[in-house]
């Protein structure tokens, strides 16, 4: 009986062992696993982020090619203009702005850290594409801002669709909140503007100044604030389930002293907004109630955009329609630049739009005031609309 005892508990024993040794091979190898998982993870990670950083240097020599074809005062026949017209990926290589480039992609780094470490990061970007005309201008608007967008169209323009307000990256879950009920001839305080429902957001009126000059080529001083060369709207959104609106410029400086003739009404989509990702609202400004329309390749023609009420960045578009309401593409207005590179054998692409100075303050700052004669500014704040220009003296300069 004591030896059967005994071989009992050496089987046990043996057994303990066993079951242990499995048990501790088994958290062993998960924790190598999962630790060889993330460290997988991360090397994709950096990798992933390496190749985004070389598509940025693509975005940065397409620049410089943007920039070198802008000097191009022939009529486009230099290397940077013909390489951005082929369309093809070489646009960097064929244009000579590194030198001549006999490789299908442009090395970055080969390597990093220590000369000695062996640590090998094999970047390079290996397509860029630049199209310099595009169907649409894009553009985030600053709260207090501003946006001069040129109207220069490769074909006659009849007709501006503006578009406004969508939700960011980040933003997934936020309803389209309504504005106050629409009163032109009584704007509401900026704290009671917005829908105070929880999770909504309110899209803000958008002004939109038409600056064109009559003849197409010169502005006229004297007659800028007084003609059909300085028209104005107030895109006023309103409602959740309407369409987009027809609206059109008034003068902006005319017998209406309260401004009341500005303001037109805009519905905006909810579903739109909340379902699509898309822009909530929407107007169409015909230029045929100015009896005019812009010239392809006009060099003196703008559409300026500020936003009234706004309580952060506002996501703008803006499209050039002909008569027909087809779309006509902008030239060389905001070039959309297309990038592929990578590192190692992870590829990334990029694509991204670009704009030249004339899109910003240089053409129209917002605070500052540049005249070489007289400034006077008649206005009064009262119950109701009241005309006192003319009230300014003459003041010596």
């Amino acid at each position: 009986m004591r030896q059967n005892n005994h071989r009992q508990s050496g089987a046990v024993a043996i057994f303990i062992v066993i079951f242990t040794s499995l048990t501790l091979l088994i958290l062993t190898t998960g924790y190598m696993t999962l630790m060889v998982r993330e460290q997988t993870q991360s090397n994709r990670t950096d990798i992933s982020q390496s190749a985004y950083d070389s598509a940025l240097v693509g975005v940065e020599d397409a620049k410089r090619v943007l920039a070198e074809c802008r000097k191009d005062a022939t009529g486009n026949t230099s290397l940077a203009c013909q390489a951005i017209e082929r369309k093809e990926c070489n646009t960097v290589q064929f244009s000579r702005l590194l030198g001549p480039l006999a490789n299908d992609e442009v090395k970055i780094q080969s390597s990093y850290g220590n000369a000695n470490s062996g640590e090998q990061l094999d970047q390079a970007y290996t397509c860029v594409k630049i199209d310099r005309n595009t169907k649409d201008y894009q553009a985030q608007m600053a709260e207090d801002g501003a946006l001069m967008v040129p109207l220069r169209g490769r074909e006659q323009v009849s007709k501006i669709r503006v578009s406004w307000f969508r939700r960011d990256e980040r933003d997934t879950t936020s309803k389209l909140g309504r504005p106050q009920s629409f009163n032109p001839d009584s704007l509401p305080p900026k704290d009671k503007w917005a829908d105070t429902a929880a999770g909504t957001k309110t899209p803000p009126i958008l002004q939109a100044q038409l600056i064109a000059p009559e003849n197409g080529t010169v502005f006229n001083p004297a007659t800028l604030k007084t003609s059909e060369s300085n028209e104005l709207v107030m895109l006023y959104p309103q409602g959740q389930y309407g369409g987009a609106a027809t609206a059109s410029f008034k003068p902006r400086i005319s017998d209406d002293a309260a401004g009341t003739n500005n303001t037109q009404p805009v519905g905006c989509i909810k579903r739109e907004y909340e379902d699509n990702g898309d822009y909530a609202c929407r107007a169409t400004i015909d230029l045929a109630s100015l009896h005019k329309t812009i010239e392809a390749n006009a060099p003196l023609a703008f559409l300026r955009l500020s936003s009234i009420y706004a309580t952060d960045k506002t996501a703008i578009k803006v499209e050039l329609l002909d008569a027909g309401g087809s779309v006509v593409e902008f030239a060389d207005v905001q070039p959309n630049i297309d990038v592929t590179a990578r590192t190692n054998n992870v590829f990334r692409r990029l694509e991204t739009r670009v704009s030249y100075g004339e899109s910003g303050d240089s053409i129209s700052p917002s605070g500052a005031v540049e005249t070489a004669g007289n400034i006077c500014k008649d206005f009064s704040v009262t119950a109701a609309g009241i005309d006192d220009r003319g009230a300014c003296p003459k003041v010596a300069h």
